[in-house]
């Protein structure tokens, strides 16, 4: 186990050669634009990973942003009470960037008590599939969605929970749960409840 608490930074993965793993490493209390990059043509797995009390400041700015071509999963990880400390309108929990073109597989994950200004907690701009399953998305808050924002490709969400988050905008559009601008969403076999915005659920 590995713990990386209180450095004043992240961790920033480009261009590594082979796949990489990173397993049962907990990031905490620190402070950066993003908190894990991982940017790559080549595929990434985090298993049993713990992202808590984490503060991002800046534009773009994510706990997790998932960035270029390689397949990318997060299994059975924890993000929690991460906050975004800026004062732009920007940031999300976990950010799979418009760079984005593999596979990316959210599985087995909670993510519970984090709080951005940003369009959403989980925020799709990429074009490749985006499979989330047997996750938990609770109380969470963001400006456009509560949940998930998913704005391109293909979205996947099945045995998930997703309740409890706000979307903290008033404006025409904006959802506590989940907000779907364009591409394809299909929910399944989980539960979309007690999510609340400033305009509609």
């Amino acid at each position: 186990n590995v713990t990386i608490a209180e450095n004043g930074g992240g961790i920033k993965l480009k261009d590594f050669a082979e796949g990489f793993t990173l397993e049962q490493v907990s990031i905490e209390n620190c402070e950066d634009t993003v908190i894990l990059s991982v940017e790559s043509a080549n595929s990434f797995h985090a298993i049993n990973c713990t992202f808590n009390a984490n503060k991002t400041r800046s534009s773009d700015s994510a706990v997790i942003a998932l960035k270029g071509a390689g397949d990318k999963i997060l299994e059975n990880c924890t993000l929690s009470n991460n906050i975004y400390t800026g004062t732009q309108n920007n940031g999300s929990t976990i950010l799979i960037d418009k760079s984005n073109t593999g596979t990316v597989k959210i599985v087995g994950c909670k993510i519970i008590d984090n709080s951005c200004l940003g369009t959403g907690t989980v925020l799709n701009a990429g074009s490749g599939n985006i499979d989330i399953s047997n996750t938990l998305i609770q109380e969470n808050s963001g400006k456009m969605a509560g949940g998930i924002y998913h704005k391109n490709s293909t979205m996947t969400v099945t045995n998930t929970v997703i309740k409890d988050n706000i979307a903290q905008s008033s404006n025409s559009g904006s959802a506590g749960g989940v907000r779907v601008d364009s591409g394809s969403f299909e929910m399944s076999s989980g539960a979309l409840y007690h999510n609340e915005s400033g305009f509609s659920g």
